[in-house]
């Protein structure tokens, strides 16, 4: 599929392909792997660590945490939430941490 594909494929709400790492053009393959992250249910909070540490761009792999995180708000347990946080670098890694330990003052 070329890149012009996944674009439209995107933007018309078809889900992204399982296999990102297929996909020839970085940008394409970001955006495949923010997508299934962001797809994930709460039920599989044990998959989201793997798809997040799979990830190879630490800005999008940021992205998918932080969007994942405000979509699924006080749904991981603090070990999980510990886990994800590792994943992250710098900044984002304590911003992550400081909005897990606080996860109580979030609005529901």
């Amino acid at each position: 599929m070329s890149l012009l594909g996944v674009v439209v494929a995107m933007a018309c709400g078809t889900p992204a392909p399982q296999d990102c790492a297929t996909l020839a053009e970085a940008p394409a393959r970001n955006q495949c792997e923010l997508d299934r992250v962001l797809a994930i249910p709460p039920a599989q909070a044990s998959q989201l660590v793997a798809a997040v540490s799979a990830m190879s761009d630490p800005i999008v792999r940021g992205a998918a945490v932080f969007g994942w995180l405000e979509a699924n708000p006080n749904t991981l347990t603090p070990a999980q939430g510990q886990q994800l946080c590792a994943l992250l670098q710098d900044e984002n890694k304590r911003i992550c941490e400081r909005r897990q330990a606080s996860s109580h003052l979030s609005r529901p």
